[in-house]
């Protein structure tokens, strides 16, 4: 019972990522919906993208999602929001989110993801904890207990896409613009990109490069013999990617679109106090084992 009892609360907290606030007040773009490209792929459209994306992955960006068809709370697909800031440079990020439990905080660093559990769900943690700790980049109960983990937190991680195409991109096609909303004028040229997981995954580096594999690994898993998958660009004047739209393999989350409305933002990642938080690994099965042979006490 204690088992089932855990894994309903770990989807909860690990989906907790698909809804949140808007980022009013920001100039923002809208991405014309699965856009289809206008032209043929080009040498010059796949510099471009990957000119932006090294770019962007160097900014630190506020973030709004909108992910259409998600299926991470249920059987149910359902349309959500959120938004957050992130520091691409470094693989962190806060996010502010609501979904159906209650609003909470999520933060995400490049080893290890938190998730704050709505008052509706904290009593089936230990007494005193209002937070799940859980290691993205391996933990073999983590992994074995919940094998979408990883793909599932970092399908709201915009890093995965910009890796993905900084890692393994092949081909780029021009798509319809994206035109700047709130009166601000402007269009971001967009791109479709074929991206390479098996190429990306050999030119995996940086400081998020562990999770993201492991991200990319459950991708190609769900995808069988295929080994490429699509990503939406739309890039602004300035050569900051602006939207990133694609539907990660086996992850849940439908359609993902995010957009980075404005760069260059200050991101403060404050993690929870150690005392208020538990630590995923032990609330599975092997992770009680282990604590009973006395291993580690919180994994924050």
């Amino acid at each position: 019972m204690r088992a089932k009892r855990t894994a309903v609360l770990a989807a909860a907290g690990l989906a907790l990522l698909v809804s949140g606030c808007s980022a009013a007040g920001r100039t923002s773009y809208k991405a014309p919906s699965q856009s289809q490209p206008t032209g043929s792929p080009t040498a010059a459209d796949l510099q471009a993208v990957e000119t932006a994306v090294a770019h962007t992955i160097a900014l630190t960006t506020a973030v709004s999602y909108q992910l259409d068809g998600a299926r991470v709370f249920g059987r149910t697909a359902v349309s959500v929001t959120g938004s957050g800031e992130f520091d691409l440079q470094h693989a962190s990020g806060e996010l502010s989110v609501l979904q159906p439990a209650g609003r909470q905080r999520v933060v995400i660093t490049p080893t290890v993801v938190y998730t704050q559990v709505p008052a509706g769900g904290a009593a089936a943690l230990p007494a005193g904890k209002t937070w799940i700790s859980a290691d993205i980049t391996g933990a073999e109960s983590v992994g074995t207990n919940f094998p979408q983990f990883d793909i599932q937190i970092e399908g709201f991680n915009p890093l995965l896409y910009l890796d993905e195409i900084a890692w393994g991109a092949v081909s780029a096609a021009p798509l319809r613009p994206a035109h700047a909303g709130g009166g601000g004028g402007g269009e971001a040229s967009g791109y479709l990109v074929n991206v390479d997981l098996v190429k990306a995954l050999r030119r995996a580096t940086g400081p998020a490069a562990v999770s993201i594999s492991l991200a990319i690994h459950s991708e190609l898993a769900s995808l069988g013999s295929n080994t490429v998958v699509s990503v939406r660009i739309w890039v602004d004047a300035s050569g900051r990617a602006v939207i990133l739209q694609a539907s990660p393999p086996g992850g849940g989350v439908g359609v993902a679109t995010i957009t980075m409305p404005q760069c260059c933002v200050a991101v403060a990642v404050a993690k929870p106090p150690l005392a208020k938080v538990v630590d995923l690994a032990q609330m599975t099965p092997s992770g009680e084992r282990e604590n009973n042979g006395g291993g580690d006490a919180d994994g924050a």
